[in-house]
């Protein structure tokens, strides 16, 4: 998972409950652990933001290893417009040596992995939150979180998973919310 998505799960106020649902697979890189500073619920927090989940064994922090900082290197020396991120370009370099799925929101770093390793599967923090295991682990609380991951962690949506959001924590609340508000105007009036 990229940087920016580990915000998203932690902004959402469950993230142990959702890792729980991922199994002993969820991985950190480390460069991409560097770029998240801070817990969007608890900003004045001094600590490492993540360092509960790996304490707790819900998350495995990683380094590249040589082929895949190769690959890392590559992807961030890469020459505008195709240049990464070191979080994305981790998180890639990872999914790609390893055969890990990656999660992932950033459309240029989702077109890159679409270009480069078609054999990895990309998918967003809505596609993770949306799935059987966490919406039944969270039932009735995960409206609640995805609000949350919106209006704390400014989590980014994707077209596609826009409509399931709108349905998930209502047009009113999502009207608040800087990174859905595009997708209210869109709708169809009869979509709510």
């Amino acid at each position: 998972m990229d940087a920016s998505v580990w915000i998203n799960i932690l902004g959402t106020g469950l993230a142990g409950e959702i890792l729980k649902c991922l199994g002993d697979s969820t991985v950190v890189v480390d460069l991409a652990a560097n770029e998240v500073h801070r817990h969007p619920l608890e900003p004045a927090a001094v600590t490492e933001p993540l360092a509960r989940l790996i304490e707790d064994g819900l998350l495995s922090r990683r380094v590249l290893d040589d082929a895949g900082y190769a690959t890392f290197v590559s992807l961030v020396g890469a020459a505008t417009p195709d240049d990464l991120g070191d979080g994305e370009a981790a998180t890639l370099a990872f999914a790609h040596h390893h055969g890990h799925a990656a999660v992932i929101d950033e459309r240029k770093a989702r077109r890159i992995a679409a270009e480069r390793f078609p054999e990895i599967e990309v998918i967003s923090t809505v596609t993770l939150l949306r799935s059987d295991a966490v919406a039944r682990a969270l039932g009735d609380r995960l409206p609640e979180a995805v609000f949350s991951a919106l209006s704390t962690a400014r989590m980014r949506v994707l077209k596609a998973d826009a409509s399931w959001v709108l349905d998930c924590v209502g047009i009113e609340r999502a009207r608040g919310c800087r990174t859905v508000a595009r997708w209210i105007r869109t709708r169809r009036p009869h979509e709510g």
